[in-house]
């Protein structure tokens, strides 16, 4: 299994904002589900995690816009994953 990372700080440097891929292996016989978690520096290093299942629903409406769901047998939420992400500069958006 491949877990690769993307890490970046928020501009005002409060966040450390991490894209946890979740990559499945050749054969597919392991795929987590990919996430986004959310470092609060400021807050004992609070993290909180955030996955896309709370998005299955709208699954039809974003394929029907371009979206590929294609994992095989995989859930909404194995084959989503996140790669790269950016700030906003007011720290208030990734």
């Amino acid at each position: 299994m491949l877990c690769l990372i993307w890490c970046l700080f928020s501009p005002d440097g409060r966040y450390l904002v991490s894209a946890n891929e979740g990559e499945p292996n050749d054969e597919y016989t392991i795929d987590p589900e990919g996430s986004v978690s959310i470092i609060d520096t400021q807050i004992a290093f609070q993290v909180t995690t955030l996955d896309f299942s709370p998005f299955e629903s709208q699954q039809a409406a974003l394929e029907e816009n371009g979206f590929r769901i294609f994992g095989p047998n995989a859930s909404f939420a194995q084959d989503i994953e996140p790669e790269y992400f950016t700030i906003d500069p007011s720290s208030d958006f990734a």
